[in-house]
Order: C-alpha cells, then structure tokens, then sequence
C-alpha cells in the first residue's frame, strides 16, 4: 500500500506468542508426498524476493534468504515418482547442484539414490515482524480481537 503512495497505519494486540513469531518461514518449491510442485511457485517465488528485497532495502534489515535444501525418499514408491518427476522441466528448474560435505554427499544427491537438492527460501518471519514494526507507522493495541 505504500508504493501505491497509501498511508498505513499497523495496529497490532502485540501479543507476546503468536505463530508468527515462530513460523518456520520455508518455501519449498517440490513438496508433499507426491513430489508435487507448490502451486504457482514459479510466480510466487519471483514475487516474493522481489518484495522482501523491497522491505529489506526500505528497513535496513535482512529477513529473506535463499536456502539449499534436501528432499530424502521415504521409500522406494517415492524414488519411482520422482525418477518420473525429475524429468519435467519445471521440477528441474528448482534444482541445484549437490555440494558434497555439506547437505549430502554427491552420490545421493545426484537425484538417482536417496534424495535430491532443491532451492529454497526462508523468511525470518520474527525479524520481519521486528524490522517492520521499527519502520512502519505502528500502534500496540490492546484491542480484543476476538
């Protein structure tokens, strides 16, 4: 809304445990059981280090990084779905290169033996919270919000 030249203001109850605060922030763009692409990954993903990098540069503060994760199967039915998987274009896309020593070592993270390396993205979401509330017009409230 500020881009678009809008004046906020933030009211918040501040409560002192949210999920918010602890949320893990991961994006991951290969998930769930059937190895499934996450939906419009291609589009949000952009989005969102395009935005968070915005936020960043406006607050002064680093809250979004690019992350190497691993997927490792849970059986052999899920290496069957994968070998099909990796195949596709669009599951490729995300893929990286293993680093040995680091995550796994390369003979399993080739995609053929027990897992795969993908790129990922995390929000620090309680340094969101902070570094937003430092910068943006805010009001602590004690407001009932139920």
């Amino acid at each position: 809304m500020i881009e678009a030249g809008q004046s906020v203001l933030v009211l918040d109850a501040e409560p002192p445990v949210t999920t918010s605060k602890i949320a893990a922030g991961l994006i991951t763009p290969i998930t769930g059981q059937r190895l499934a692409l996450s939906w419009r990954v291609e589009h949000m993903l952009p989005f969102a280090r395009a935005f968070y990098a915005r936020i960043e540069a406006r607050t002064n503060a680093q809250f979004f990084h690019d992350r190497t994760a691993v997927r490792l199967f849970k059986s052999e039915e899920e290496r069957d779905v994968w070998a099909k998987r990796k195949a596709v274009t669009a599951f490729r896309a995300h893929l990286v290169d293993p680093q040995p020593g680091i995550l796994l070592d390369a003979s399993i993270g080739d995609c053929s033996g027990g897992g795969f390396h993908m790129a990922t993205a995390q929000l620090d979401c309680a340094a969101y919270l902070l570094a937003s509330r430092g910068h943006f017009p805010y009001l602590a409230t004690a407001i009932d919000w139920h």
